[in-house]
């Protein structure tokens, strides 16, 4: 795999560096970058087959090298220290990413899902979505990505009626009847959905609001959603419940 590292700090390079001839001594490091111009020259002259990005560069944001024209594919790994923004993008893109200080098992973790081979298309894809979803914060033009089975599906947040937990799998129940199951827990998703008007009403439930048609309180308290589904409602998160109704 040619690599590079695009980070302004060379303390932060050279830490990497060190961290990958210790974990994956047979990778290269073709060259590295404290700023955007320069990465984007070393793009179009090493056609790499991933880059470690820092998303803040200075005064510059990481994402704007995807926006280059010309560019050549390749896997992305983010490395931040912050920006729960920039994160949520990320995650919500299916894009892997790394927290500063690097964690050396977590650096071995991404490496690993890197060398697995990837459709180039999809991995266009992952960062098309990345790009819409850093410029539409609102809810109705949010997009999220996720890996089934047997393919990448991106998908209009605003379409999601509910999400299911399955032991370590979750649903997703459309707006259009389908179903789609991903093999991540429930907690990433509300991580990822919780400010875009979805609520977990129930360790096993995250429902979008927009989708809720009423409140049944009788046997203990369930839930109606627009499409007939009835959905428990945790006695701790009743009185959560009621606020919500009143707000809307």
């Amino acid at each position: 795999m040619r690599i590079l590292l695009i980070d302004d700090e060379a303390a932060a390079r050279n830490t990497l560096k060190r961290m990958l001839a210790d974990i994956a001594p047979e990778i290269k490091v073709e060259a590295e970058a404290d700023n955007i111009e320069t990465a984007y020259e070393l793009c179009l002259e090493h056609k790499p087959d991933l880059i470690f990005l820092d998303v803040e560069l200075g005064s510059e944001k990481g994402f704007s090298l995807l926006q280059k024209p010309n560019i050549p594919p390749f896997k992305v790994i983010f490395v931040t220290a912050h920006e729960k923004y920039s994160l949520q993008a990320i995650r919500s893109s299916a894009l892997d990413f790394l927290l500063k200080p690097v964690d050396p098992d977590e650096l071995k973790a991404a490496i690993e899902k890197a060398m697995v081979a990837v459709d180039k298309e999809d991995i266009t894809k992952r960062l098309d979505t990345l790009l819409h979803n850093l410029y539409h914060v609102e809810k109705d033009k949010k997009k999220l990505v996720l890996k089934t089975f047997d393919q990448i599906q991106i998908i209009d947040v605003k379409d999601i009626v509910q999400c299911i937990s399955d032991k370590n799998y979750t649903i997703f129940s459309m707006a259009d009847g389908s179903r789609l199951m991903v093999s991540k827990n429930l907690g990433e998703y509300e991580d990822m959905l919780s400010d875009y008007g979805f609520f977990r009403i129930h360790h096993s439930h995250l429902v979008n609001v927009d989708f809720i048609s009423k409140y049944d309180k009788k046997n203990g308290g369930v839930l109606i959603l627009k499409d007939q589904s009835q959905v428990p409602v945790s006695l701790r998160k009743k009185n959560i419940l009621l606020k919500i109704f009143e707000s809307l």
